[in-house]
């Protein structure tokens, strides 16, 4: 990241910046945990043992799982397009700012 004017050089921008991204590899660590321990628990009232939990391999968690309903797919690939149309337009945004400035 290339920063420009007195801002190149700050400390106090570094230390925000590498907080920010503690904290938001944190809250994917702590994500991370959630979705094991509830995938613990679903698998646990499926009866596959806690003890048996960490001996799954691949093929015996394909034969637990099973294939998502048509209404999950499309609710995962609305909020992948949304997310993706908000990047998309975050990107976009210096550039329209800075056609708005010049032509006023």
């Amino acid at each position: 990241m290339r920063l420009r004017g007195g801002c190149a050089h700050s400390p106090w921008l570094a230390a925000a910046l590498l907080a920010q991204y503690a904290c938001l590899v944190g809250a994917g660590f702590v994500a991370y945990v959630l979705a094991l321990v509830r995938l613990e628990r679903w698998l646990a009232e499926r009866g596959v043992s806690r003890g048996k939990v960490p001996a799954l391999d691949l093929r015996g968690l394909v034969g637990v799982l099973t294939v998502p309903q048509p209404r999950t797919v499309a609710v995962l690939v609305a909020l992948f397009a949304a997310l993706a149309g908000g990047a998309a337009m975050l990107r976009a945004l210096p550039a329209i700012m800075n056609r708005a400035v010049r032509a006023a």
